[in-house]
């Protein structure tokens, strides 16, 4: 495992060292472990390379992270990257969605966006090829816990929310779920451009049948940085 360099979530946009990433919207793998029950999305991407995957850039990438909450939001408390530019974590403080136990109407339902731009070398570019989230949950029974996300860029701005993963209750305890798209369907960002990529995903809990006394938890934040969302990048040689 590649060494990590990490940091504290201070001003709005920070600019940091190290790997590259893009994404696109293909068909993929949801993979769910402790009792999850996921959905499998299919999505139609647009034309990706059919060149393999590569070894990353010797150095010299960098990162800038930006935070943008939008009207529910979510509060990020630090983030890591792996030395080889394979691998980007994020961690929140503050992001979860809560209903019950005199919880408000809008803690049902919490989105976060991050925008993520990264500088490689020339001849490098970047795809997503997998995300893996690692969260708690606390749900009476009836209620229903969700995970929703996508990945996009500016132009692909109306690219549908996946379902990632749904929990039933009663549950209680850690879950771990992955979206991983096909290598064949890795999409890369365009060579000799930066673009910025954005990050969104969703927690929400519906009561269903539960008659709302108890307070249930759909959580991706976070005290001891054990809860948290690894975006895992391909790299490639761009044409020469």
């Amino acid at each position: 495992m590649a060494a990590e360099s990490a940091r504290d979530v201070g001003a709005p946009f920070l600019a940091i060292s190290l790997a590259e990433t893009s994404m696109a919207h293909a068909k993929r793998r949801v993979i769910s472990l402790f009792g999850a029950v996921v959905a499998v999305s299919a999505l139609t991407a647009p034309a990706a390379s059919a060149a393999p995957a590569g070894p990353p850039p010797p150095g010299g990438v960098t990162f800038e992270l930006a935070n943008l909450t939008g009207p529910t939001g979510c509060q990020i408390s630090g983030y890591a990257w792996t030395a080889d530019a394979t691998a980007f974590t994020v961690t929140y403080s503050r992001y979860q969605g809560r209903a019950g136990g005199g919880s408000a109407p809008a803690d049902r339902w919490k989105r976060c966006v991050i925008a993520l731009r990264v500088h490689a070398p020339s001849g490098y570019t970047y795809g997503i090829e997998r995300t893996d989230y690692r969260g708690f949950a606390d749900l009476a029974d009836g209620t229903t816990g969700t995970l929703k996300a996508r990945s996009y860029f500016p132009d692909r701005a109306d690219s549908p929310v996946r379902d990632v993963l749904s929990l039933n209750g009663p549950y209680s305890g850690n879950w771990t779920a992955a979206d991983e798209t096909l290598p064949e369907q890795v999409v890369y960002q365009p060579c000799g451009e930066i673009r910025s990529l954005f990050l969104h995903s969703e927690l929400a809990v519906d009561l269903g049948t539960s008659d709302g006394s108890k307070a249930s938890v759909m959580s991706l934040d976070s005290t001891d940085g054990s809860l948290k969302v690894t975006y895992r990048f391909a790299w490639k040689n761009c044409p020469r």
